[in-house]
């Protein structure tokens, strides 16, 4: 059985990914067994999941494939022109970005909480990636 926790980093995952491309390059994932394009996608947090306020926010959530989130992550040099790429991509999780890396950690609701908002933000995309046995 798992965690909520776990299950809302799931649910989070599973969302972040729905789009089935990276966010900067644009590849295109391969199919899961259920036929979703997200296989060597990763689900990505703009905002360190270390800063718990942010941790289960959509908005935070970024779509990388293996490729990018390893630039990401290995060098500062990498990361600055993947935020470059991403304020002409996509503005909004730019400014995002921009207004809430320097944020003070705060306590995150409880994950019963954080679970319960995602299940009730766009139930048409849960269905659509079908999470029937994640709760």
């Amino acid at each position: 059985m798992q965690s909520l926790g776990a299950k809302a980093r799931k649910l989070w995952s599973e969302l972040v990914r729905i789009g089935e491309h990276c966010e900067i390059c644009g590849r295109v994932g391969e199919p899961d067994a259920q036929g979703r394009m997200i296989v060597g996608l990763h689900a990505h947090h703009l905002v360190p999941s270390t800063r718990l306020q942010f941790k289960y926010v959509l908005e935070n959530g970024l779509c990388l494939c293996s490729p990018c989130h390893q630039l990401w992550h290995v060098n500062a040099d990498d990361k600055r022109q993947l935020l470059d790429m991403l304020r002409i991509i996509n503005p909004d999780k730019w400014a995002f970005y921009q207004q809430n890396i320097g944020a003070s950690s705060q306590a995150i609701e409880s994950d019963r909480t954080a679970l319960e908002k995602l299940k009730l933000l766009k139930p048409e995309v849960l269905e659509a990636a079908r999470f029937e046995n994640c709760f």
